[in-house]
């Protein structure tokens, strides 16, 4: 009988192994010959991700949602009314980001103290899809409550300064009405002395049309400014936070270690190999 001699193929799996092809029964001989390095290098791993867990501060997450600012203004005795967001979302979303929106106080609530610049990078807020009138607002802290009580405080603080907003609005239509009332004031001075000109003077009905549309303007304003009313920024959602800490991940960091212990098994066999080869 003839015996053929078989060519032993070459496979980057007999670095380790020391077999030509691998499969599963060579990855089975290679654990079974290797387990205790894994175990070893394996626990080695966890217990480092679980020190970790320990001793890294761990952060919480509470969140919440509001509804902006709005104006509303009642147009005719129809009941037609008019709501305008006092501030776009958007803008909030952004004026959140700059460190002039927040004050001593709210810094101080946040644990944050005289750091502006790290309060504004902390807030994370976004625009609820399909919403017009909405923000959640994020942020973390060391503890669940002081979390909480950080946003609740953020909340007050965005209702204020929102309400300040709208009294420029109201201020114009003040403005406004104060021109039209000199404007009266110096028609009816023209109306009288158009009065003792022949009858029939053009100046005279002129101004007499002018005061009428004045006084109509005026009366419109001061309607304006009686039916406006704003509704606070308000709460859709309280502030909240789950009893599991978002910071650091626990599933996330035990399959680090994890894995870095059986990179590190790997690792410290191929050495092995390597130097019983040399």
């Amino acid at each position: 009988m003839e015996i053929k001699n078989q060519q032993t193929k070459y496979s980057p799996a007999s670095e380790f192994t020391g077999y030509s092809e691998l499969g599963l029964v060579d990855i089975a001989l290679f654990l079974r010959g290797n387990w205790k390095t894994f175990l070893i290098s394996i626990c080695v791993g966890v217990s480092l991700a679980i020190i970790f867990l320990t001793f890294y501060p761990k952060q919480y997450e509470a969140i919440s949602q509001m509804q902006v600012a709005q104006l509303v203004t009642n147009k005719n005795n129809n009941g037609e009314t008019s709501i305008i967001n006092v501030e776009n979302p958007a803008i909030l979303m952004n004026r959140l980001k700059s460190p002039l929106t927040y004050d001593e106080n709210i810094l101080r609530v946040c644990d944050l103290p005289n750091n502006a610049s790290a309060m504004a990078v902390a807030v994370k807020s976004n625009i609820p899809k399909g919403a017009t009138n909405t923000l959640e607002i994020k942020f973390k802290s060391k503890t669940k409550d002081a979390a909480i009580e950080c946003l609740a405080q953020l909340f007050l603080l965005i209702q204020s300064q929102e309400i300040k907003l709208t009294q420029p609005y109201v201020e114009e239509m003040n403005q406004r009405i104060d021109e039209i009332n000199t404007r009266i004031k110096l028609n009816q001075e023209i109306l009288e002395k158009s009065a003792q000109l022949p009858l029939g003077s053009w100046s005279y009905f002129f101004n007499l049309d002018e005061i009428r549309r004045l006084y109509a303007e005026r009366d419109n304003l001061k309607n304006v400014i009686n039916l406006t009313h704003v509704y606070k920024a308000k709460l859709l959602i309280p502030p909240y936070s789950m009893d599991r800490p978002v910071s650091p991940n626990f599933y996330k960091v035990i399959l680090i270690g994890l894995g870095a212990g059986i990179i590190f098994a790997l690792f410290f066999i191929f050495l092995r190999k390597r130097t019983e080869v040399s």
